[in-house]
């Protein structure tokens, strides 16, 4: 009985913050990593992290995707010790696992059809490519998004398109966290549902997409604030007397911003008029 839990403890292998922040700050210090990723939408730590997190946790059979996953969101972990600024910008920040054969064991139906779709290779395994969905808390959340493909009437879509997600069992589908009918195909982003629940509620009484564009910008002007002043109290509490610079806001912290507002008002009329995948999947 003692040898079958110590096999069983080494066949599932447990990643600590530690471990996660020594890696992810090994690569953002890299140049080759830098150079090869510097044309990307994501922040360069958020990048790393990610890279870190499918090699050592997604692809790693050994490893327990339950334990750093919630449903699909994995939350970049506080080491609660001194660390780059870099990797502390990203602390709290949220990456979305869009697969759901992989963190479910479902195989989404294709919308035209019905029958099973073929996923394709992720976006970020291909191109280092995330996609970001702006939300009220803070931050964009980044997500590994799967293309998908039919075989039987040749359609294809994103693993976090409406349509898709619509097929997906209601338990499955709030894992991502936006409303079905603002997960428009034809978007390089998406709004998540703590700004959506808010905008349909101002946008048919005053229209005003630049307020909602507004709200979202200073959610993520607030959250930076937040963590430079939390950075800088935790430094100073060492006893510590010259803290490092931290990163900037723009370019750094941030690299992709929210729609302004005439954007959001394009995304809520194709919401409100019911616009979905099928209109956008190519044939």
């Amino acid at each position: 009985m003692m040898e079958m839990e110590k096999s069983s403890t080494t066949l599932t292998p447990t990643v600590t913050a530690d471990e996660l922040c020594k890696q992810v700050t090994a690569l953002f210090e890299n140049a080759e990593f830098v150079e090869a990723h510097k044309l990307s939408r994501a922040p360069m730590a958020m990048l790393a992290f990610t890279k870190v997190v499918v090699d050592v946790v997604i692809n790693n059979k050994q490893v327990d995707t339950g334990k750093y996953f919630n449903g699909i969101t994995m939350t970049v972990p506080d080491t609660h010790k001194l660390m780059s600024p870099t990797y502390h910008s990203i602390v709290s920040q949220k990456l979305l696992h869009v697969d759901w054969h992989t963190m479910y064991g479902i195989n989404a139906a294709c919308p035209c059809c019905g029958k099973a779709f073929k996923k394709e290779r992720s976006h970020f395994s291909k191109n280092k490519i995330l996609f970001p969905i702006f939300v009220m808390e803070g931050p964009p959340l980044w997500c590994i998004v799967r293309p998908m493909f039919c075989r039987s009437c040749k359609c294809r879509g994103g693993s976090n398109v409406g349509e898709i997600l619509c097929y997906l069992p209601a338990h499955v589908c709030s894992s991502y966290p936006v409303d079905t009918k603002y997960a428009l195909g034809n978007k390089n982003s998406h709004l998540g549902k703590s700004a959506t629940n808010i905008f349909d509620l101002l946008m048919p009484t005053y229209g005003n997409g630049e307020l909602c564009s507004h709200l979202l910008y200073n959610a993520i002007n607030r959250s930076c604030m937040e963590r430079v002043q939390l950075y800088f109290s935790y430094y100073k509490s060492t006893g510590r007397k010259e803290p490092p610079a931290y990163v900037e806001k723009d370019g750094t912290f941030i690299t992709v911003y929210p729609p302004l507002g005439d954007g959001i008002r394009t995304t809520y009329d194709e919401a409100s008029s019911g616009l979905q995948l099928a209109t956008h999947l190519g044939r």
